[in-house]
Formats: structure tokens, sequence, C-alpha cells
């Protein structure tokens, strides 16, 4: 066949159409070879036959035909000679459907928002779209003609060229972004499909027809989304509390991310944890709970505060609160959950620490704030009360006292009571229960009861027990919990500072939880310079840590120092920063803020407290004073040393309002002035009393007076209750129906 039979046949070369059968391209051959051999054995010759047929093309079109038949002889065989001719008709139809598609193609290109032009495989653009004037500012005129590359930065020409290299060796169609430069010589990112017209005879790409379109606005938000992301991710991994990401499979959760911080604290590494069933790095009892409806709770969103004991790599078990939420995906359907875990072990050891101490505790029971109470270990009546018990229910002790514990607890608490009374009897070891008490009039509080068997000489005879109102603290929880559920984002959950900071140390942004802890609110800090959130003797060390960090971008630094808060009252923080870039790639420092007082102060005492507990009088969980009648400190247990921060040498003999808050001197004098002048205790008074080192706390204290056999008073004993922690959930729940209250607004 020749080149016009390949064009004919919408073939790219002859080697589409060699070996195949002829009956393809002609469907009505055998009637056809017959026709043609009767008109041969007509002419008695080699035959010649005119016919009009539809060839079959390989584009499944068909086309009608003018057919000439001979027979031949080529290369020794009988062969048959075809020549065909397009119908005239034919060809008209073809090239007015030509001009139709020419016309309508020039049409879009005249009216389409995106650019359409032509290029030769050398980059010269043979046409281009009006759409150019607006996006890059040029005419048609000034780049028709011209190398596509001059309008192309050169960090970008590479990519482009090999993209039409690409096109000319097997690729029919590509797509590729790059950047175009504006008339104004602003850069403009732009997305090009470009597609290889072929010349059929050759087979060589003749042109490229270019579509461009400006994706300037999604380089845009896919920047802002990668900022975002990184922030996300900076928050996630750097966060002082262990983050964990699965996913549901098989009735179980799996690790689908983790923060640096859980696996430092197991000490595997990321390829160990991730797309491991969380069961695997819980102990048996924890996975039993879970396994029990804890998974179910998370994924639905009815998942509460838990505690949770995880396994290290060593072994060795971590108690961790495990807080858990559902995570979403854009659809609103549920893909996994989102857990946070916070390391108890310092807070469990102390709460040992503190129940190991109780043990000490035998006297001065009436002075207790707390109920302490006796049972006979045979019926399980009170033998004794105290008067906190008079205080809290309403009830006389001796209205009590003989008659069976069970009957002051609530009827749906008694069960759990019975099976603890039980349990003691048998001479194991007792947790904390919380069990509802009856008042006198007739409303019950919530109480923690503490109970342990009191032995003789080896011999059980009575157990001795502790009750705690928990009546505020349930409030504030339930209070608190219900708030947590409407601050599920990261950065409002997580109970830690957030600063960032430019590169000459002024705060851009602080999270509402960061200036509520210094005493601010967030837009009196920004602007302000983050060295004077800090004790002036810090200041330098922390300017240098600053500048490390600003001049190692990427490398995280942590630091521990003290911070001022507005009413100029000191906070230990531990603070891990890190720079990053921002869009416009200004530094910005990232600091995470933890508050570590509390921690600080609680090693202090639980260091401090076992060399000091030595006898019964300095063992009392609260701080005892005893004063002369002029307010002179005579002498004070050791947990009024541990709380003052003195040696008992600087205190004694000094006057007691030198350790008072100066604004509640008038008070605590008051008190003193009533007692020795009524020889009547007054009610308790709050105040806050300050230690060596500056720092206040409150107490809640009550008098009492120690007189002679003349009753001439002798000294003045005061019993100083630390009431700083309930005074924080009174803040924090303040604070938390503040933010509550926001939220609606």
């Amino acid at each position: 066949l020749n080149p016009h039979a390949v064009n004919l046949l919408a073939a790219h070369s002859k080697k589409d159409i060699l070996e195949k059968p002829f009956s393809y391209f002609l469907p009505n051959l055998e009637p056809l070879t017959r026709q043609f051999n009767l008109a041969s054995r007509a002419n008695r010759t080699n035959g010649c036959l005119q016919l009009e047929a539809q060839i079959k093309r390989l584009d499944e079109q068909s086309i009608a035909v003018d057919l000439t038949v001979s027979s031949i002889l080529y290369q020794n065989h009988q062969a048959l000679l075809i020549i065909a001719k397009e119908v005239e008709q034919q060809k008209k139809k073809t090239r007015d459907q030509l001009v139709e598609h020419l016309n309508r193609y020039r049409l879009l290109a005249r009216h389409a928002t995106d650019i359409i032009s032509k290029l030769l495989p050398s980059g010269e653009m043979t046409y281009i779209s009006p759409a150019c004037m607006q996006l890059l500012g040029y005419s048609p005129n000034e780049m028709t003609g011209q190398i596509i590359f001059k309008f192309v930065p050169p960090e970008d020409q590479e990519h482009l060229k090999a993209a039409l290299q690409r096109l000319q060796s097997d690729e029919q169609s590509h797509t590729i972004r790059y950047r175009l430069i504006q008339k104004n010589q602003q850069s403009l990112w732009v997305e090009t499909n470009f597609k290889a017209i072929s010349n059929p005879p050759t087979g060589q790409v003749s042109e490229i027809v270019a579509v461009t379109r400006d994706i300037s606005d999604r380089k845009q938000v896919e920047e802002f989304l990668r900022v975002s992301q990184q922030r996300y991710e900076e928050l996630f991994n750097e966060a002082p509390v262990m983050y964990v990401t699965s996913y549901p499979k098989n009735g179980e959760l799996y690790i689908k991310n983790c923060n640096r911080l859980f696996l430092e604290t197991l000490g595997y590494s990321r390829e160990e944890v991730l797309n491991q069933p969380m069961l695997k790095f819980y102990t048996e009892a924890s996975a039993r709970r879970c396994m029990e409806g804890g998974f179910q709770r998370a994924l639905t969103g009815q998942f509460a505060t838990e505690e949770r004991e995880l396994v290290k790599k060593d072994g060795s078990v971590i108690p961790a609160l495990l807080r858990a939420l559902p995570e979403f995906d854009a659809a609103g359907e549920v893909i996994g959950t989102r857990a946070m875990y916070v390391d108890i072990s310092e807070l469990k050891k102390a709460y040992q620490a503190l129940q190991e101490s109780e043990q000490r505790f035998r006297d001065l029971v009436e002075t207790a704030p707390e109920t302490i109470f006796s049972l006979d270990s045979r019926y399980g009546r009170f033998t004794s009360l105290n008067s906190s018990f008079e205080e809290s229910t309403g009830w006389k002790r001796e209205q009590w006292l003989g008659r069976p514990f069970i009957e002051l607890i609530h009827p749906e608490d008694r069960e759990l009571a019975l099976q603890s009374y039980e349990r003691l009897i048998k001479g194991l070891s007792l947790p904390p229960v919380e069990l509802h008490i009856r008042c006198k009039d007739g409303h019950y509080i919530p109480c923690e009861v503490i109970a342990k068997l009191q032995k003789v000489e080896g011999r059980f005879v009575g157990i001795l027990g502790f009750v705690r109102d928990m009546s505020f603290r349930k409030k504030a929880e339930k209070a608190l919990r219900a708030s947590e559920e409407r601050f599920r984002a990261l950065y409002e959950d997580n109970p830690s500072m957030y600063f960032t900071v430019d590169r000459q140390g002024k705060v851009l942004s602080v999270n509402k939880f960061g200036a509520a802890q210094l005493g601010y609110e967030p837009r009196e800090l920004v602007g302000k310079s983050i060295l004077d959130l800090y004790l002036p003797g810090d200041r330098d060390s922390v300017k240098q840590q600053i500048e490390n960090c600003r001049k190692n971008p990427e490398k995280i630094f942590t630091w521990k120092f003290r911070k001022t808060r507005k009413d100029g009252s000191v906070v230990w923080v531990k603070e891990t920063a890190r720079t990053i870039l921002e869009t416009n790639d200004n530094p910005v420092i990232f600091i995470v803020c933890e508050n570590i007082t509390k921690r600080k102060l609680a090693e202090d005492r639980l260091r401090e407290s076992e060399k000091r507990f030595r006898s019964f009088f300095e063992n009392a969980p609260d701080i005892y004073l005893i004063l002369t009648p002029s307010g002179i400190i005579n002498d004070l247990n050791q947990r009024g040393l541990k709380h003052f921060g003195f040696a008992r040498n600087d205190i004694l003999n000094h006057p007691f309002i030198e350790f008072i808050h100066p604004e509640d001197v008038d008070t605590a004098q008051a008190a003193l002035t009533k007692i020795l002048a009524t020889q009547q205790p007054p009610q308790s008074i709050e105040i806050r009393m300050v230690n060596k080192q500056g720092e206040y706390f409150w107490v809640n204290q009550e008098f009492s007076l120690i007189c002679d056999e003349e009753n001439h008073v002798k000294s003045i004993f005061v019993v100083s209750r630390d009431i700083t922690e309930n005074k924080r959930l009174h803040q924090e729940l303040a604070r938390a129906q503040r933010l509550e209250t926001a939220g609606r607004m």
C-alpha cells in the first residue's frame, strides 16, 4: 500500500495495516470477489472491476470509495491490485466538518479564561489565545512567534524543557506546574496540559497544543495548609503530654501516629509503634477495661477521663490519665480516636507517700478538719467520732455512737460499703472509696473514705477511718468535665501556655490559657517583650536561649526558668521552643510553656517530709502553731516548717503577723484579739501566709486556747489548713465558665 492508503485508512504508519486481513477493511469482500471472478471470465483477461464500496477505517469510521480492482502477477503470485478513491461527496463532507470544528475551536480559544496556545517542538509559539492579556498582561501579537522559555523563570526552564522532550519521545499528553513571568515582572503559578500533534505519514510531532490555567490562588491555599499542618505537627510532637491517634480494625484500635513524648516515655522507636494494636502497650487489666467498652465509648464521644497503665519496652509500668475523643473525616464519619496520656507516676508516688505518712497520725483528732471515726471489728458500730463529723453532717456524735455505720450510707452505696467492710475484716488492704453520707437535714454529701484495721499486739481491735467532704471538688470536677467537652481543639484542650515570639523577642500571640496563667488577658501580652515576663535574674539566660533558638532553626531547645505573674507572684515553668518560618519566610519562635511550680513544690515537700516527721505532734497533716498571748510564735510542727521554708530557729520567737499577707494582717489580728477577750474561739478565717521564698499560700485557720488550772491563757493553738488547691479549683471553675460564656457568644 502507498502513503495515501495509510491516510485513507486512518493509520499512523504502514505497520498498522500490513498483515491485517483485507476483510477487516472491506466486510463485503466475498460477494465482490465473486463479482470480480465473473467479470474476469467474461473478458477472458486479467479482469478489471469498478464499483462503489464502504471501507471501514481503523478509527471505526466508514467512508464511501470508488474501487478499481485488477488481477496482477506480484512476486510470482497471483494478486489483486486495488485502487481506492474517496467519493467526492465524502471529501466535501469531511472538509465541511473540518471547517466547522476549526471555527468552534477558534471561538472557544477566543473566549476561554484559560490560555490556549500552539507551540512548535522547539518551544516557539505559533498561536496564543486572547486570555494571555488578562493573565500575563501581554497581547497575543507580543507573544506569537516568541519562544515560551522567554516567559519562564530560569529555575523552572529545565522542568518545562523536560516536559516538552517527553512529548517528543513517547508521551502524547503531559501536565506540569511552573511559573510564568507577567508583563509587570511578577510571577504567576500556572498549570499547563501539553498535547502532542503528530504528522500521520511520519509519526513525528509537528506541533504542541497547550492549555494553561492560573493556579496562584490554589498555591496560596496549599501553602497555607502546609504551614497549618506544620504548626499542628509542632504542637502534636512537642506537647508536654503523650498524644496518640488511632484507627479501628477488627474490633481493636491500631496506632496511626504518636508524638515524641510517647515514644521517649515508653522507650520504643516510631517503627516499633506505628500500626500496632494499642492493647499491646497496656497492662492486662487496662486492656480488659478497654475491651469491655472503652474503645466504643471513645469512638462515640462518651469517653471520660480514665486511668490506664502503659507498659514500657523494658517491662515497667507507667500509670497515666487517658482522655480520648473521636476523630472525624471531612464527611463527618468517625475514622478513629485522638487520645492524650498524662504520666501520673510522680503523683502516684506522692499519693503513696501520703498514705504511708497517714500511719503516723493518731492524735489531735478533734482539731483535724476531716471526720475521723473508729468502728468495732465485729458489728461495724461507731465507737468514736470527732467534732468534724458534727460540723459536716449536723448530727451530734452521741446520736451515732454505738449505731451501725451502714445506716449513715446512701442506699445505693451500701453494697459497696459492705464489700469494703468485709474486705477489711478479712485483713485485706482497702483503697479509698467514694460514698454518700446522710446529713441531719436529709441530704447526702459525697465523701472519700479511707479506712484500715487497727492492730494491738498483732490483734485486730477495730477499724480506723478518715472521711473527707468532696462536695466542692465534685462540683468543680463536674463543671470542668462539661467545659472540656466544648473545647476539643488541640490548642484549647492542652493545659499548657503557648507563645509565638518574633526575632526581637516580642510576643506575637498567646493562647488564653497561657495569658490567664500569668494573670493577663491575651491582648495585654501581644507586643510586649517576652523577657518582661521573667524574673530579672533569669532574663540574660533567657535572652541567650532565645538567641540560640533563633540561630538554629528546626532545632528544639528546652529550658526551665521563673516567670512573674501580673500580681507579682512567681511561677516555675518548663519551656520547649523551636524556630519555624512563616509563609513570608519570617522566623517565628514557637514556645510551649508548662507550669511546673506545683511539681517543684511537691518534690520539695516530699523530700523534706520524711526528714522532719519525728513525733506525734510533728506528723499532723496540717500546720500547727503555738503562740504566746502576745502573738509570738512559740512552737510549730514540721508541716509548718515545710510550708514556711524556714529553719526552726529562724521562725521561733518571731511575731505571727510577720508571715501573713499585708492585706490579711487585720483579719488575723482581729481573730487573736477576739479569742483573748472572749476566751471563745472565733469562726475559722481564710488568710494568705508567706513562705521564705516570698510566695503566698491560702490557709483556713481555727483558733483554740490553752489555759492553766486557773483558766489563765498560756498559749493560743492555731490549726492552719492549706486551701490553695481549693482556691485554684474555684478560679479554674470561674475561668471555665467565662470561656463557656465566650464560646456561646
